[in-house]
């Protein structure tokens, strides 16, 4: 079972606020307006699936980016101690 509140998270997650706020020099998104937002909400069946759906999803993309994140970490690391052994990069001594 889903908690109450993750099917509205992601909808706001991709929400457009822009036309809500108001104000030129200091843009607020007042009570008022978040008030009068709408949002489209499916039946109870319909959200557990999309969350349950965009966990897995998500979770798999935030394990993809920290292994591709990891890999380029070592590369570089690799390429780093291979400039300083070669001479490439100076140390100050």
């Amino acid at each position: 079972m889903i908690k109450e509140l993750d099917f509205i998270t992601y909808a706001k997650a991709d929400f457009d606020y822009t036309v809500y706020i108001s104000g030129a020099a200091q843009p607020k998104l007042t009570k008022e307006n978040v008030m009068n937002i709408l949002l489209i909400v499916p039946s109870l069946p319909k959200q557990e699936a999309i969350v349950l759906y965009l966990d897995e999803v998500t979770t798999k993309i935030d394990q993809a980016i920290t292994q591709k994140q990891i890999i380029q970490l070592k590369e570089y690391k690799q390429s780093l101690i291979n400039n300083v052994v070669t001479g490439k990069v100076r140390v100050a001594s």
